[in-house]
């Protein structure tokens, strides 16, 4: 498969910055991905004393004959990598902004409570000496 040179390069960065390793596009590329094949299943769900029970929709596996769970390979194409690299660092950059604003609010909490205790000790200072 003939892979425009520019395009490998950006798969190599994404690829790097989401799994660590340039090379992963390619073993996805090349193997594709297994997952649990499921189908989707009505389920009563019993209710309380004196509520009605409710149905509900559930993803449950499909089994072989011998009670294994069965395995589906998914094929991409180099499209469908590029966007889901994409994706996968859309999500890391909404996780990591969220770690640095939790970061900022602790750094913050903490150097609110480092003052206040200066305050305390310089207002009142120390029972030993």
């Amino acid at each position: 498969m003939d892979i425009p040179r520019d395009l490998r390069l950006k798969l190599n960065e994404l690829s790097k910055e989401v799994f660590g390793v340039s090379s992963k596009w390619q073993k996805i590329l090349r193997d594709g991905t297994t997952s649990v094949l499921t189908r989707t299943v009505k389920e009563t769900v019993p209710g309380k004393e004196g509520e009605e029970p409710t149905v509900k929709e559930v993803e449950v596996p499909v089994l072989t004959p011998h009670g294994a769970k069965q395995l589906v390979t998914k094929r991409y194409t180099v499209e469908d990598i590029h966007s889901m690299l994409l994706g996968y660092k859309a999500q890391l950059d909404a996780i990591k902004a969220i770690q640095k604003q939790q970061l900022e609010e602790k750094t913050a909490a903490e150097a609110k409570h480092k003052a206040l205790k200066e305050v305390h000790e310089s207002a009142f200072g120390s029972a030993v000496k």
